[in-house]
């Protein structure tokens, strides 16, 4: 078979994941296809030229793709056969496989109309313990994930330009406790969500300021056509495309999917106000930067669409500065990463376009396979988005 048809065959296969047209100039090897970026309109026209790609959220038309994967499921099984195959270190620098443990922990992923809960370190073809979704959600597209200290689930919904708060212990087909939504929010295609404290609500808006993007902060018990309390925005503070939002120590860092970079702001300084620190630069690697997370000791993860990476910086790196840590490579099975969050073992929980949570190892750096992969019919894995780790 020769290369023009194994790229026709693996172009072919991606695009049930990943819509936009195959492009010959963007093939860079035979096991990986780079697709014209596109992101999800609110309609169901497909915007091609918008700067973040984004999963289809047509169910009827996922369900009709659903059958080309009769003739490219090798894709997919692709990422557990990299993970049977490879039992130590596959690929480069790094710990490769390594035994993970349940924690305790929840991990939370938005997908197309829905969250799924699973428990952290029992990964596998494995159901979901809890799923919200249904008319009575009022779920359209949810996109980023966040749980307080009392455990109530708070989303961001890019379709809907909403943000939902969710009671705790909440399964099914449930309203929401609280809904901001309406014009006077200013929400257009709210992301990334993070919640202080104190109960403060912050959201990462791609489509607003022009499509700029902001960032909007709505005081704890907001509900309704509210105004956000205050607004990051304007020309200063170096926003491009806001995704992953997160907070820590009083800073508030934020991922920029079009200007591939990480800014942070103290929490009283928003309006119009400059970034005290910008992670940005070829050195850095970062290349449509989407989830973000902040570890204990103030390291910041991201996951990088666009070079289909992880990257880790040290606590306070700024300017042009070289990751200390890079997961990419044919062994890790990343397609288009988008979440990303650790759990208190120091495992790292990164989504795939091809449907699947890959699980690496603490420690794992280079082109490493992974620990655990989320991955097959009965996780209910479908359009993958954010997610959180409580």
């Amino acid at each position: 078979m020769d290369q023009q048809r194994i790229f026709e065959m693996t172009c072919r296969t991606q695009r049930i994941w990943r819509e936009g047209p195959c492009d010959t100039n963007e093939f860079d090897s035979l096991s990986h296809v780079k697709l014209k970026s596109w992101r999800l309109p609110k309609t169901s026209s497909v915007e091609l030229n918008d700067p973040k790609p984004k999963l289809r959220a047509d169910p009827n038309q996922r369900i009709e793709q659903f059958t080309a994967l009769l003739g490219g499921a090798w894709r997919a099984l692709g990422v557990m056969a990299v993970v049977l195959t490879c039992l130590v270190g596959c690929g480069g620098g790094g710990s490769g496989v390594g035994l993970v443990a349940p924690t305790g922990q929840t991990l939370y992923v938005a997908t197309l109309a829905a969250i799924n809960e699973y428990p952290t370190g029992i990964l596998g073809n494995i159901p979901p313990t809890a799923v919200i979704s249904g008319s009575s959600t009022m779920l359209s597209l949810p996109v980023g994930v966040a749980v307080d200290s009392l455990a109530r689930l708070y989303v961001a919904d890019e379709r809907a330009a909403s943000i939902s708060v969710f009671a705790a212990g909440a399964n099914g087909n449930v309203a929401p406790t609280t809904l901001i939504a309406g014009t006077n929010t200013g929400l257009r295609s709210p992301e990334g969500i993070a919640v202080d404290p104190s109960f403060n609500i912050f959201v990462a808006d791609t489509g607003a300021n022009g499509g700029a993007g902001a960032v909007f902060m709505f005081a704890a018990g907001s509900n309704g056509n509210v105004a956000p309390t205050a607004t990051l925005a304007g020309s200063s503070t170096g926003l491009g495309v806001p995704v992953g939002i997160k907070l820590f120590n009083g800073e508030l860092l934020v991922s920029n999917f079009d200007a591939s970079t990480v800014t942070s702001y103290p929490f009283g300084g928003l309006g119009n106000a400059a970034p005290t620190s910008t992670i940005g630069g070829p050195a850095t690697q970062l290349s449509g930067p989407a989830g973000i997370f902040i570890d204990p000791a103030g390291n910041t993860w991201v996951a990088n669409r666009n070079n289909d990476t992880v990257t880790e910086y040290p606590s306070r790196s700024n300017g042009n500065a070289a990751p200390s840590t890079t997961i990419g490579g044919t062994f890790t099975s990343m397609v288009g990463p988008e979440g990303i969050a650790l759990d208190r073992a120091g495992d790292i929980y990164v989504t795939s376009e091809n449907n699947a949570v890959l699980e690496f190892a603490p420690g794992s750096n280079g082109n490493v396979v992974p620990s655990e992969v989320l991955f097959g019919p009965n996780t209910e894995l479908n359009g993958l988005q954010l997610i959180f780790i409580n």
